[in-house]
C-alpha cells in the first residue's frame, strides 16, 4: 500500500552542492607564484610561502599559508618538473643462465 508520498521520492539523487566557494587569488601573486615554480622546479610549498609572503607585503596583499600554496599549485596544475626516466627494476631485466660445462672425466680405473 502506498502512503500520501510518492515512490519516486525514494530514489537517491546527487547530494553534491549547487554552490560551491571559489579560491580567490590575486592575479599579481599567481603569476608570481608561476614564475617561481618555472624558475625553481623543486622547490616546496614551504618555502615558497616565504618567498609570497615577502612579495605580498611589498604590495600591501594578504598572505597565504602553506596548505593554500598547495592547493594553488595544484588547481592551476603548476608542475614545471619534466618527467623522469622510469627505470626498470633488477628482477625484470633478463637473466643469463649460465649452463654447466661437461666436465670430462680424468682418469678411470
Amino acid at each position: 500500500m502506498q502512503s500520501r508520498g510518492r515512490i519516486a521520492s525514494l530514489v537517491p539523487l546527487s547530494t553534491r552542492p549547487h554552490h560551491t566557494c571559489r579560491m580567490v587569488i590575486d592575479k599579481l601573486l599567481l603569476a608570481f607564484i608561476k614564475f617561481i615554480q618555472e624558475t625553481y622546479v623543486r622547490i616546496g610549498k614551504e618555502k615558497l610561502v616565504i618567498l609570497v609572503s615577502a612579495y605580498a607585503k611589498s604590495l600591501g596583499v594578504g598572505e597565504y599559508g602553506a596548505s593554500k600554496m598547495g592547493a594553488i599549485i595544484t588547481s592551476n596544475h603548476y608542475f614545471f618538473d619534466p618527467p623522469k626516466k622510469r627505470r626498470q627494476p633488477t628482477f625484470f631485466k633478463s637473466r643469463v643462465r649460465r649452463v654447466e660445462k661437461d666436465i670430462a672425466p680424468g682418469y678411470v680405473e
